[in-house]
């Protein structure tokens, strides 16, 4: 499959305008879909997906943790480990780099 630098469209003999792919190599039904097309999910990807629910987003902010902290820190009631969180910050970054 090529993909045209000037309107970035894909050049594949297999698509058709409105058939979809077919799998032959020539145009698909109108629809594209049929009885036999089918889809497969491997296990990690069901396990993954039961996680996901199970846990949450993960980049969901706590938003009353986030304010009971600020109004410690504010009252002097609370100081963080520095070393602590910067260990955790660390361990983040790299995560990232190596994923």
């Amino acid at each position: 499959m090529k993909v045209n630098d000037r309107n970035r469209g894909v050049l594949d003999p297999r698509v058709s305008e409105l058939g979809g792919i077919a799998p032959d190599g020539g145009a698909g039904a109108p629809g594209g879909v049929g009885e036999a097309d089918q889809v497969s999910v491997s296990e990690t990807a069901r396990e993954l997906a039961r996680l996901k629910a199970e846990v949450g987003d993960p980049n969901a902010v706590d938003e009353y943790r986030v304010a009971t902290l600020r109004a410690l820190t504010a009252e002097g009631r609370w100081a963080p480990d520095l070393r602590a969180t910067a260990e955790a910050l660390l361990r983040h970054v790299v995560s990232d780099l190596v994923a």
